[in-house]
């Protein structure tokens, strides 16, 4: 299993660099989907989703809370972490009472690889309208999905052990996407909207 996540990581990152170069759709840094999908394969889908649903509902109480709170930027991510806290404490606590049996089996670090996570939403919140962090948080949350996806395929898992050079096709078309100067298809949607517009 740690050999197949291992060949996925180039796997995932292409499919991240073609959502964010020709569909256009923004999202958190590469890597975070990458382990977001990484923490759900550790924890479970159930468990992870419940987690991190306490973390993306603490970072927006932060936002809201924190917005016109005259203090600098990293001590305000920090009284942000206070909410991350209690919010995830709180899901833990609630998933033992709907007795979530995956919730007692959890270790420390997956649960911290998806607080540490819910810092890089935070700080997107921080610097970002309240719509462009929805559409930014979706799409990493989606992207994490197929990874994961990906990541308890058996179909997947066979032919990444059996064909682990399949993982090279990523070189040319990471190649391709970086010689990819047209329009991205959410601009093309945008541009479409905005001549049927003009048209009227």
């Amino acid at each position: 299993n740690t050999i197949v996540l291992i060949f996925l990581i180039p796997v995932i990152a292409t499919l991240i660099a073609f959502v964010r170069v020709v569909i256009g759709l923004p999202a958190l840094e590469m890597m975070v989907p990458i382990v977001l999908s990484f923490a759900f394969v550790a924890v479970g889908i159930t468990a992870g989703l419940i987690i991190l649903g306490a973390v993306i509902l603490a970072s927006f109480v932060s936002r809201t809370l924190l917005r016109k709170v005259p203090i600098m930027y990293f001590p305000k991510r920090s009284l942000s972490h206070l909410f991350l806290s209690f919010f995830v404490f709180g899901a833990l606590t609630i998933a033992i009472i709907l007795d979530f049996e995956s919730i007692r089996e959890l270790s420390i670090f997956p649960v911290l690889i998806l607080t540490l996570l819910g810092d890089s939403i935070v700080s997107v919140q921080l610097r970002k309208t309240v719509r462009e962090t929805i559409v930014i948080t979706a799409v990493t949350l989606g992207l994490a999905l197929v990874g994961y996806t990906l990541a308890t395929s058996v179909a997947v898992r066979d032919l990444v052990i059996l064909w682990p050079e399949i993982i090279l096709i990523t070189v040319p078309i990471n190649f391709l996407l970086g010689r990819y100067f047209g329009l991205r298809l959410s601009e093309v949607f945008r541009f479409r909207s905005l001549e049927a517009y003009a048209g009227k």
